[in-house]
């Protein structure tokens, strides 16, 4: 696992350059690290390994709402699955043209059915008649990385009450405050809960709506800003492409032409080692289960009466 400081230690080491002297600081470096994240690593993660990315976002809407802006952190701004939730059961909603909208026809029920997009919201065809829970599926863009004096961690977790107790308080941390949680140990690092407001804070104690905390969360993880992670947000196989991705930047700013191309090769050699990892690597033909009334079910059946 990299933390921030670590990640900037390897390319310092990787590109013989003292961050704190000439045009190179510990800051500028963090910065190329974000872009290269978000420019080169997400795209080749996100072809290979879709769901990583992929977050469930529930968020209680007052009655009469009719809009709800997207959230910032969806990439492209775009998502991949919404619902509504009312006394745990799902009522989905499917995406039409804001065209259509005005040719839908209404039920006595006044729950949305349908929704479409329009600049940064979603529209429901009809306000909500009551207050509900509208559960997001998206794919996030990466948190920026930030130094690990930034964060806490999750030092207790109570799923029943939403009462999750942080390890310290870092400057700008409060009631009124979004929060990311962000997995330490574990496969990729993965952002588990994005942009989650407290109910109420008391000291190192915080309140959340218990439906809004994710169940995979356990002591150790991280607690940052929102939008903020200590650790890149990426497959383990990928921080290596990362270092590599943003080494080369360092030396095309130095003009050290002779180490661009070398190292033009070493992220070539660690995009490839990323693909290998991640592509598909079940060995044998995948097993296809077929219903139960399909043709290819009764052929069997007949073939061996």
């Amino acid at each position: 696992m990299y933390l921030t400081e670590d990640l900037v230690e390897q390319i310092k080491e990787n590109t013989s350059t003292e961050f704190a002297q000439g045009r190179f600081s510990q800051s500028t470096v963090i910065d190329i690290c974000n872009q290269e994240t978000v420019k080169r690593i997400k795209p080749i993660v996100s072809g290979l390994a879709s769901e990583f990315f992929v977050v469930t976002q529930n968020i209680t809407i007052a009655e009469d709402t009719k809009r709800i802006r997207i959230p910032k952190r969806a990439a492209s701004r775009g998502i991949r699955e919404c619902y509504l939730l009312l006394n745990e059961v799902r009522y989905p909603l499917a995406q039409i043209t804001r065209e259509e909208s005005v040719q839908v026809e209404q039920d006595d029920s006044n729950i949305p059915k349908r929704f479409y997009f329009e600049a940064d919201s979603i529209v429901f065809e009809c306000p909500t008649n009551q207050e509900m829970t509208l559960v997001l599926v998206l794919e996030i863009s990466p948190g920026k990385l930030v130094l690990s004096t930034e964060v806490t961690t999750v030092s207790s977790v109570d799923f029943d009450t939403g009462v999750v107790s942080f390890a310290g308080t870092p400057t700008g941390y409060g009631v009124a405050v979004p929060y990311d949680f962000v997995q330490q140990l574990g496969y990729g690092n993965a952002v588990l809960g994005v942009g989650i407001t407290p109910i109420s804070v008391s000291g190192t104690t915080y309140t959340f709506d218990p439906d809004e905390l994710p169940q995979t969360l356990q002591v150790g993880d991280y607690v940052c800003l929102a939008g903020n992670t200590p650790i890149p947000n990426m497959p383990d196989e990928a921080v290596t492409a990362l270092i590599h991705a943003v080494s080369l930047r360092i030396f095309r700013l130095r003009g050290d032409f002779g180490a661009v191309a070398a190292e033009k090769d070493e992220l070539t050699n660690a995009i490839i080692y990323v693909e290998r990892a991640l592509s598909d690597r079940a060995e044998g033909n995948r097993t296809t289960v077929k219903p139960m009334n399909s043709l290819l079910r009764r052929r069997f059946a007949w073939r061996y009466r």
